[in-house]
């Protein structure tokens, strides 16, 4: 069986280490035989800015969690010069999902913005909540 290949956006991932929650879930199964967890270098760097603003305590965790639950982290320079690519997306900050999302082939993006969830699908990306992927993944096990 292949590996369900799924990108998780800034929001998700802050959500899921301060959080107990649908999100912190999600990334419980990063190291899960069925999925692989994957995050562009964006929004590893959002993360990192919204954890210094928000919740300063928790900004030193971020590596090990990465370590620890085994997300990957797609590298900026493959999928930076796409970026052009995805003027439609109505959030010009979310395009490098969408951008990383394609580059590293994954099934699911999975987000909470709506400029995002209304794309529902795009090259066969499906375009999910938290609590649909869950669902998803549930159903796989």
């Amino acid at each position: 069986m292949e590996k369900c290949r799924i990108l998780i956006d800034a929001s998700t991932l802050v959500s899921g280490m301060v959080f107990k929650g649908n999100e912190h879930e999600l990334l419980l199964h990063g190291k899960s035989r069925n999925t692989e967890l994957l995050t562009p270098e964006d929004a590893i760097d959002e993360v990192k800015k919204t954890l210094t603003t928000k919740f300063p305590e928790e900004v030193k965790l971020v590596d090990i969690l990465l370590n620890l639950s085994g997300i990957k982290v797609i590298e900026r320079s493959a999928y930076l010069d796409d970026l052009h690519k995805y003027e439609f997306v109505r959030d010009t900050k979310d395009r490098y999902l969408l951008a990383a999302a394609v580059n590293a082939k994954c099934d699911y993006i999975v987000s909470g913005d709506s400029d995002l969830l209304v794309i529902k699908r795009y090259r066969g990306i499906e375009i999910v909540t938290t609590r649909k992927i869950l669902d998803l993944i549930s159903a796989c096990i």
